[in-house]
């Protein structure tokens, strides 16, 4: 690692402006703001123009004389848009001092343009430096049979000779804390008053500015530049990353070190270039910053037991400092897309914002997506924090959402609503609902889904609600889903859909590998054993499907399902041949049910006449090796010394596909 230098970096705090010029109060005239970018920023401002004074949208006339405008020195942009409705225009700006202008000339006209002006609120200090790290990657592409190079650079924009790379503070391993305090001697102790002073010299093997490596400290590069060929001719792409300076605190008897690493490398700017260098995409990222949202603290304490007075060796001090520990993490706050046009010019732009309302969990609450017509579409998020239940309910899905709170399973989506929002006004275009049960001892999962639709536009309120302990929802939703059973792995065992068929599943001992799959079937209505977990003397290696079979005839207990009119299936092999059957057979829910006329028999199954059951064999050093449809056809699959796909098998052996890998260095 290479140190070169400190630099400095502006913080950058992004404020709402809106600047707005009325006739009727603020007469003719132009009403400015003024900003200042220290960096190149991408720009959203939106407008919003109509010739009654802000007050309706039924006026005549456009308003042609009012101009809304951004002004740089000589340089200037029409943000005008278009009347009567918000209009977005994106705009990259160089630093510089920049005016905005609100022009009204007209009793009846009405200018209003808003967005997010920077501001500086302090400056991060960076410690310049290299290391070791990729120069190029060469990759062999067997469809084109050539090679594909990618090769990285690491500097600075303004400066070619100068690392972009940073470290967050230098590698400190001793420092030294002092301690001091009177002392005085006890009752009727000759000694004289003394001071006692204790000095504490620290040495560790972990530095405070975070040693990932014992070769020395990590890194950290701002900006990356990966060139698509040996020499760009493919183009190339600007990686621009985050950095935020550590906060290191000292005191006795340790220092207490705060790492700001959650905001360091975040994705800043990604710019798609040609390779004449022009711009074809741009991605740029904006995040929140601030201590309020993206920090809590809980209290710690750190002790030290020390001699405090020379001339007392007996008298000992333990010391109790309380320090605080810091759990910090970032959020997304903007998202823009850019598309350019082979001109250079700004055709399409794709914004999206995002908010976090509720301080109780901070996830994210609402998304708000900017369409080129100037409306937006809005998708609202609901999380167990966001109901307020006071108490215990005999509801289960009330219960479940306080039990969620408890448990801390905070990050389940209960209700997502898209809405559009047009005029200020914002209507329901979807929604879903998730409704949670207790299924298990202190286990919860969905129990109901739900989909919203209206034969009208729906304007956007709360589509549910919490009221007295129970769970109310808008009538506009319509059940889809519902699962009733879940095994102890949390996998579903039973569903019912939208049309009202159930599905079951059987699954592997391990709870998590389905085995079988039933539709219009209930979980004790159906059996399936493809003797893949069962040892004993009948078992044999010689399975139709899987990898083992059974040796004889096969009975299992006549309370296994239920009273029905039932199938059961099994593949016997007769000879040299495999052969498969189907027995329609009425159930009384108590005599036993055998298969097999005493040959080797697989895959036996029972399910109701007006089901379908398929099957599935696992080899759990290899994963999926057979499965097995409802009319007892199946697929077999195949894997190398490597654990890839070789050959596809049908139900007779036949290779139906292979692959054949090749590596060349």
């Amino acid at each position: 690692m290479c140190i070169r230098d400190r630099e400095k970096e502006a913080i950058i705090q992004y404020n709402p402006e809106t600047l707005v010029r009325r006739y009727s109060t603020d007469g003719s005239g132009t009403s400015t703001a003024t900003f200042t970018l220290e960096r190149s920023e991408v720009m959203t401002f939106t407008t919003y123009r109509d010739n009654c004074n802000g007050g309706g949208s039924s006026c005549s006339n456009d308003p042609n004389t009012t101009e809304i405008k951004l002004i740089n020195g000589t340089n200037s942009w029409s943000l005008n848009g278009a009347n009567k409705k918000n209009t977005t225009t994106v705009l990259e700006l160089l630093p510089g001092t920049y005016t905005v202008n609100v022009t009204v000339r007209e009793i009846q006209e009405y200018g209003r343009v808003s967005f997010s002006a920077p501001v500086v609120v302090g400056y991060n200090y960076k410690i310049a430096a290299g290391g070791l790290r990729i120069k190029k990657l060469t990759n062999y592409d067997p469809v084109t049979n050539q090679y594909n190079i990618r090769k990285y650079e690491y500097l600075t924009k303004g400066d070619q000779d100068r690392s972009s790379g940073t470290i967050l503070s230098l590698p400190n391993y001793i420092y030294t804390t002092q301690r001091g305090q009177t002392c005085s001697p006890g009752t009727g102790n000759p000694l004289p008053n003394c001071m006692g002073w204790q000095t504490f010299v620290t040495v560790t093997s972990q530095s405070n500015s975070e040693l990932f490596f014992s070769e020395g400290s990590p890194v950290s590069y701002t900006r990356v530049v990966e060139k698509l060929g040996e020499n760009g001719e493919g183009g190339s792409i600007e990686y621009l990353f985050s950095f935020v300076g550590d906060q290191i605190t000292r005191g006795f008897p340790f220092p207490v070190p705060s790492s700001r690493g959650w905001g360091r490398g975040l994705p800043e700017k990604t710019t798609y270039l040609t390779a004449s260098g022009d711009t074809t995409y741009k991605e740029i990222n904006e995040y929140y910053f601030e201590p309020t949202l993206n920090r809590n603290q809980i209290k710690g304490y750190k002790t030290g037991l020390y001699k405090y007075c020379p001339a007392m060796a007996n008298m000992i001090q333990i010391n109790i400092g309380q320090m605080d520990y810091t759990s910090e993490w970032f959020y997304l706050k903007k998202n823009t897309k850019i598309t350019y046009n082979p001109s250079g010019q700004v055709p399409v732009s794709d914004i999206t914002e995002f908010f976090y309302d509720n301080p109780q969990h901070i996830q994210i609450t609402r998304k708000k997506h900017t369409l080129s017509n100037g409306s937006f579409d809005i998708i609202h998020y609901k999380y167990p924090m966001d109901y307020n239940i006071s108490s215990s309910s005999v509801d289960p899905s009330t219960s479940a959402l306080l039990k969620m709170q408890t448990k801390n399973m905070l990050d389940y989506v209960v209700e997502q609503t898209e809405c559009v929002e047009s005029a200020g006004q914002e209507f329901v275009k979807k929604s879903g609902l998730n409704l949670f049960k207790e299924f298990l001892d202190n286990q919860i999962y969905i129990s109901k889904q739900f989909q919203f639709a209206s034969e009208s536009p729906v304007q956007y309120s709360p589509l549910t609600n919490v009221l007295n302990g129970e769970f109310s929802f808008n009538a506009g939703y319509s059940k889809y889903f519902e699962a009733t059973i879940y095994n102890q792995m949390g996998q579903l065992v039973q569903f019912d859909n939208i049309a009202g068929m159930t599905k079951s599943f059987i699954y592997h001992s391990n709870g998590i590998l389905p085995i079988a799959a039933v539709t219009n079937a209930s979980a004790n209505e159906i059996y399936f054993n493809g003797f893949e977990e069962v040892d004993g003397p009948q078992i044999t290696s010689t399975p139709k499907y899987g990898l083992k079979s059974y040796s004889g005839i096969y009975t299992i207990s006549g309370n296994t399902i239920k009273q029905g009119s039932y199938i059961k299936s099994w593949w016997e092999k007769e000879g040299t041949k495999w052969t498969y059957y189907t027995v329609p057979f009425v159930h009384n829910g108590s005599n036993n049910i055998s298969f097999g006329l005493g040959s080797l028999i697989d895959n036996v199954s029972i399910y109701p006449t007006n089901s379908e059951l398929e099957s599935f064999d696992y080899d759990m050093t290899k994963g999926l090796i057979s499965r097995v449809k409802a009319n007892g056809s199946g697929v077999q699959y195949r894997y190398d010394s490597l654990l890839r796909l070789s050959a596809v098998l049908d139900q007779n052996g036949n290779i139906i596909k292979s692959n054949i890998y090749h590596y060349k260095p």
